[in-house]
């Protein structure tokens, strides 16, 4: 499985790589099956690094994952042959998914924000027009006020 993985991240950096040069190495079906069902996990670390992950029983659980069934058969020699079969990765979700779902809810989110702004700012701008409207009505009062005085001067 490792060579897998190794094989997976070569490809991958390859296919950053700007230029010409060989193909990568392709991946043979069970690869690909093998890769579909780890999903994305890290592939190499540092040599020499500490494992930072906590766990919570001391002891290691040394079963087989959830993914693989192991299911014994009467072999042709009179010994029993255990066959392990792997199931697809179907019910697993990807890492992906919920990244895109973090993202499109961060959008809402950040859609709503620029709604309840520009709604804050219409509202604004509709009391501008308010208060330029009043004095404009006052300022007629005033003209209209003024004029018969105005007029009796020219007389």
């Amino acid at each position: 499985m490792s060579n897998t993985k190794r094989k997976v991240s070569n490809n991958r950096r390859e296919a950053r790589k700007t230029g010409g040069g060989p193909p990568p190495e392709e991946m043979s079906s069970m690869e690909d099956q093998v890769v579909g069902i780890i999903g994305d996990t890290p592939l190499d670390g540092i040599d020499g690094g500490i494992d930072t992950a906590s766990f919570t029983d001391t002891s290691m659980d040394l079963s087989m994952p959830s993914w693989v069934k192991p299911s014994e058969k009467k072999g042709g020699g009179g010994g029993d042959m255990i066959e392990l079969s792997i199931s697809g990765a179907t019910n697993r979700a990807t890492p992906t998914r919920n990244i895109i779902t973090t993202a499109s809810t961060m959008e809402d989110s950040s859609t709503k924000q620029l709604v309840q702004i520009e709604k804050g700012r219409l509202n604004i701008d509709k009391e501008r027009l308010q208060v330029e409207k009043d004095s404009l009505r006052l300022k007629e009062v005033l003209l209209k006020r003024d004029l018969p005085l105005k007029r009796k001067d020219f007389a």
